[in-house]
């Protein structure tokens, strides 16, 4: 009896083996294909990472996989990050963050199918979402266009891309702020993936211009939403830099034609009293300089009795 439980004892230890090889090669129960623990170990060591720094890598690629997020993607971080011969606590980072960025766009994901928003393709629409969070678009700005794609019949995918957009004008200096609504309302109006790409090419006009954000934004929205091309909105943009800049320049012009000939007109209230009617200009004694002392009174002159007075009045 003895024999017989040590060989079940050892069965069952090689079905366990088997069922973890088979985890760990063929993938989740999503049907993501798994990360090999150990080999990516090995390559870890090899790479001069400690035992703890191995054991987080490996740890955070299961978190990933406890989520139902693929860390077939965090895997490719680790070994971009290796290629680059970044240290393991820049690598560590980067699998930190991306794994936020992933669990934030999977949230959304699941609030957009909650709101009607059609999920086709998963694992691409949650990777341009978190490529937008990495470049400093929030998951509330892209939430907010949201009911526009709904109110268009348009897919989570369309989402995404224009997130990814918003991402690209947030990296060249145009805040979400500025163009939420203008991705919102071109989800509304139908504009397919290329559309919303040339976006990024009318923001840069007027960038180049000096056009507000809040112009800009006022502009192409409305554009957006009358019907005009990428074209007609470069213009538009254009010209609206072109009216602002001649505006100032006329102002001071006749500001100053006013300036010049008010001595002339008399209306001033400043300059001399000189030469006007009815102003006699006054006369007194004048106040010395300031340092000067007064000059005294010029003597009387004497005459044998005494001074010479003037004569009585």
């Amino acid at each position: 009896m003895g024999v017989g439980r040590h060989e079940n004892r050892a069965g069952c230890r090689a079905w366990l083996a088997v069922i973890a090889a088979l985890a760990l090669t063929t993938g989740t129960a999503w049907g993501r294909p798994s990360f090999d623990a150990g080999a990516l170990r090995r390559l870890l060591s090899a790479q001069g990472f400690t035992r703890a720094q191995s054991d987080a890598v490996l740890a955070t690629m299961a978190r990933a996989e406890e989520r139902g997020l693929s860390a077939v993607v965090l895997e490719s971080r680790v070994r971009e990050g290796l290629a680059r011969h970044a240290p393991p606590e820049a690598i560590q980072r980067v699998l930190d963050r991306r794994l936020h960025d992933l669990a934030a766009a999977e949230d959304l994901m699941q609030r957009a199918g909650r709101e009607g928003l059609a999920v086709r393709d998963r694992p691409g629409s949650r990777s341009r979402l978190a490529d937008s969070f990495s470049m400093g678009v929030a998951p509330d700005d892209v939430a907010r266009v949201l009911p526009a794609a709904r109110g268009a019949t348009r897919d989570l995918d369309s989402v995404s891309r224009a997130a990814e957009v918003m991402g690209r004008l947030a990296r060249q200096g145009a805040p979400p702020a500025d163009t939420r609504d203008v991705l919102g309302a071109a989800l509304a109006s139908g504009w397919t993936r290329d559309q919303m790409d040339g976006l990024v090419g009318v923001f840069d006009v007027a960038r180049r211009h000096g056009v507000s954000g809040e112009k800009t934004r006022r502009t192409l929205t409305e554009g957006i939403r009358t019907g005009k091309t990428l074209d007609s909105l470069g213009a538009d943009i254009e010209a609206g830099a072109k009216s602002a800049a001649a505006a100032p320049a006329a102002g001071p012009s006749r500001q100053g034609s006013s300036a010049s000939a008010s001595p002339r007109s008399g209306g001033s209230g400043s300059g001399s009293p000189k030469g006007r009617p009815g102003v006699r200009p006054q006369r007194g004694p004048r106040t010395p300089p300031r340092g000067v002392a007064p000059r005294p009174p010029a003597p009387r002159p004497h005459g044998p009795r005494g001074p010479v007075h003037g004569p009585h009045r």
